[in-house]
């Protein structure tokens, strides 16, 4: 299903993962709510640092990063990142 969002274009291969309205109000500040400045993404920054908590802290301060620097330069070095975690087995 997440590959068919991304033909249809709601989804990005690489951005923030998706909230719910519940997780999205829970954002603390300017610096947290850059998560929804971002688009939907299959792979997130946080998934290729390996974070174990989808919504944890360190997964927040990852997308408010990954919002505030995205571009074609870092979403490549996140694909590589998770291709290589995923090729050693070490994805959650």
């Amino acid at each position: 299903p997440q590959l068919w969002n991304i033909v249809r274009g709601e989804f990005a291969w690489v951005g923030n993962p998706p909230l719910t309205r519940e997780q999205a109000a829970q954002l603390d500040g300017e610096f947290e709510q850059l998560w929804l400045a971002a688009p939907i993404g299959l792979v997130s920054l946080a998934d290729a640092e390996g974070c174990s908590e989808a919504f944890g802290d360190e997964a927040r301060v990852h997308a408010s990063f990954y919002a505030a620097q995205a571009g074609p330069r870092l979403d490549r070095q996140i694909l590589r990142r998770t291709f290589h975690r995923a090729w050693r087995g070490s994805l959650h």
